[in-house]
């Protein structure tokens, strides 16, 4: 299907529509994957388009920028450890027997922000740079929750 979108009227996925600013969210998308070299955050839909436009002025490309929400969305995440194979595998054994762990603890906030409304913005950051300055843009237009997630550490910004 052809873009429609208008450059020149909103920032990239910023629409009031979730179809335009979040990508598989129906049911029987692909598995979420562990978010590498991303920053995540929580935003208010009234603070999205600002916030997108912020990070498009201050270098990142829209393909950099994802926008998540809706119950289908957290759905997925709630069933997700966000990881494959053998590490899938501890993790969803220690969720059984009770065992939660920082990284599942925080899934667990993003997931409850998606349900009360709010949004989940994702921004590629792979340099400390980019981190730092994603994490920035973010927390001035009233994100919380901000983390970059790195390979082997998840760090607050």
């Amino acid at each position: 299907m052809p873009d429609t979108h208008d450059p020149t009227t909103q920032p990239p996925h910023a629409s009031t529509d979730s179809a335009d600013r979040v990508r598989d969210d129906g049911a029987g998308a692909h598995e979420i994957a562990y978010p590498e070299n991303h920053v995540v955050g929580v935003v208010a839909p009234s603070a999205l388009p600002a916030a997108l436009e912020a990070l498009a002025a201050g270098g990142f490309m829209e393909t950099e920028l994802e926008v998540r929400c809706g119950s289908a969305y957290a759905a997925r995440l709630d069933a997700s450890t966000g990881r494959t194979g053998l590490l899938d595998r501890i993790l969803r054994v220690a969720e059984r027997i009770g065992v939660r762990n920082d990284e599942l603890k925080l899934k667990d906030r993003y997931e409850a922000a998606i349900r009360e409304g709010d949004l989940l913005v994702l921004v590629l950051a792979p340099t400390d740079e980019r981190r730092d300055r994603a994490g920035a843009l973010l927390h001035a237009h009233g994100a919380r929750l901000v983390h970059h997630f790195g390979r082997f550490t998840i760090t607050t910004l």
